[in-house]
């Protein structure tokens, strides 16, 4: 696919800045980039909270992910780019796809080699 002149819908969890090396390369591909971050909440004490309370937490993101897709609502993205997704649950990913069905959808999980 030829990203030049394409608007793009970037997922990614913050991660020691390469989100925005990502971000950047795609807009210098002439690509329209908004960005979206994997993890909404993102404070030391929502890290804490998720700890103690996952469910409230999730219903937190889910609630500012609706309100996020009703803002992009009237774009019409050519691509859904999802990079290591570590937030967006089952339910927000069907929106998403329910809210841009002309777009593609790619989702990139990086795979975790341990060794013994």
């Amino acid at each position: 696919m030829i990203l030049s002149n394409k608007r793009i819908l970037y997922i990614a969890p913050r991660f020691f800045g390469y989100e925005q090396d990502i971000k950047q390369a795609l807009v210098q591909l002439n690509s329209k980039v908004n960005f979206l971050l994997d993890r909404p909440l993102d404070s030391s004490f929502m890290k804490g909270l998720t700890q103690v309370n996952r469910c409230f937490v999730m219903s937190l993101s889910e609630l500012h992910y609706r309100k996020i897709l009703h803002e992009f609502a009237y774009t019409n993205y050519n691509l859904i780019f999802i990079a290591n997704n570590q937030n967006l649950s089952p339910k927000i990913l069907s929106e998403v796809h329910y809210s841009f069905p002309a777009a593609i959808f790619v989702l990139y999980l990086l795979e975790r080699v341990y060794s013994e």
